[in-house]
């Protein structure tokens, strides 16, 4: 039985896959890109890795730069670990401002330690009626997450 303006399903040639001409074959004897290599080709997790190293060996401005690229590239664990640079002055000139932007965007991310810490430094900014609330909202994240300093925050806060 026909139907009007329906094609005919057709099946494959063959049953083995066609390989895609945009594939290279990769050799075993190819070396891996290095990590510097990775960061300099703008890989966010390579930069973070390289900094978290820079850091390691104690070039906290080199740290400092890599961690801002990945932080900016929009790595959460990279915006949560130059907030706690910026904080503390490791690398760059203290900022609590711009650590506080950075640690929410790094909570907005989802990385549940900045959610903590986000209310840890909106609790301890201006006493302000915004700033309580922003701190109830991230230990209310924290807490949702698990985090018990986030519960304890939270029920003191009310």
């Amino acid at each position: 039985m026909e139907t009007a303006g329906v094609e005919p399903v057709q099946e494959p040639q063959s049953s083995r896959p066609q390989p895609d001409a945009r594939v290279r074959p990769v050799s075993m004897e190819a070396t891996p890109p290095s990590l510097e290599e990775l960061a300099n080709a703008g890989d966010p997790v390579a930069r973070y890795q390289l900094g978290l190293e820079r850091l390691e060996a104690g070039a906290m401005e080199d740290a400092a730069a890599l961690m801002r690229r990945a932080a900016e590239q929009g790595l959460a664990a990279a915006q949560y670990r130059y907030a706690q640079m910026l904080q503390r002055a490791e690398g760059v000139d203290a900022n609590a401002e711009a650590a506080r932007l950075w640690m929410v965007r790094a909570a907005q991310n989802g990385n549940v330690r900045a959610m903590h810490a986000a209310g840890a430094m909106f609790i301890n900014a201006d006493t302000t009626m915004e700033n309580q609330e922003q701190a109830a909202r991230w230990f209310e994240q924290g807490a949702l997450h698990g985090l018990r300093d986030s519960q304890f925050n939270l029920a003191l806060l009310f």
